[in-house]
């Protein structure tokens, strides 16, 4: 490589890197805080039947966990209405059977479901 090029990459990372640490000083975390961690924390909670209640809502309060339950649903009415109604448009679009379009069905989602879960 050229001198040039390694002047050229050394002042990209000049540019990137100003003003860096004044942001990571500065830095608020954006975590949401309800005061669950606390409650979590402490010794014996989770123990009885009586904090199910209060787990519950910690878990509500999480928007992560939220995100991650309706992307669970939706997956799932999506899985199920492709199972449901695409042997019907197979069997009529191309002039299959019914059972043969179920199968095409069945073997293809399968595999694609496969695939999804291997990945993520």
């Amino acid at each position: 490589m050229s001198r040039s090029t390694f002047q050229v990459a050394g002042f990209i990372d000049i540019i990137c890197d100003a003003g860096t640490e004044d942001r990571r000083k500065n830095n608020v975390s954006q975590a949401h805080d309800h005061g669950s961690q606390h409650k979590a924390d402490q010794d014996g909670f989770g123990v009885t039947i009586r904090d199910m209640p209060a787990a519950f809502l910690l878990l509500l309060k999480n928007p992560a966990f939220v995100c991650q339950c309706l992307i669970g649903a939706g997956e799932g009415l999506m899985v199920s209405g492709l199972s449901t109604f695409l042997p019907k448009f197979i069997a009529n679009q191309f002039n299959q059977t019914n059972s043969w379009a179920a199968m095409l069905t069945g073997t293809s989602s399968q595999q694609k479901i496969c695939v999804f879960y291997a990945v993520t």
